[in-house]
């Protein structure tokens, strides 16, 4: 993959997610009267791309519902950063042998049922 198709998949996947983080925003904004707020706005955007890169990297190229799910991805931008931070630090921990769900070494449960 040459840079060109890189930066094109990758502008692509955050394009889509933001487009969905836009959603979530004026939904809020029309359902439950969050008063429009533009550094709010461009903030979702950005976490939305941010999502958008991180599921984009998990679904295959030629995936047939790739955009509608990185578009549900980008809706749903806040649960999934909550679950990130704190299934993702586990995940690190447990791969990279940092933090405190390290103690037992890389890939140890500490219960003694595996690797």
């Amino acid at each position: 993959m040459d840079k060109h198709t890189a930066f094109y998949e990758l502008a692509v996947n955050g394009a889509v997610a933001s487009f969905g983080a836009m959603a979530n925003y004026l939904y809020a904004h029309v359902t439950r009267n969050v008063p429009l707020n533009w550094l709010r706005f461009l903030t979702n955007i950005a976490l939305g791309f941010f999502i958008g890169q991180v599921v984009g990297d998990f679904l295959p190229a030629d995936f047939a519902y790739r955009d509608g799910t990185l578009l549900i991805a980008g809706f749903s931008v806040y649960p999934l950063l909550q679950i990130l931070e704190i299934k993702g630090g586990e995940f690190v921990a447990r791969h990279l042998g940092v933090g405190p769900a390290s103690k037992h070494g890389p890939g140890r449960r500490g219960n003694g049922l595996g690797p």
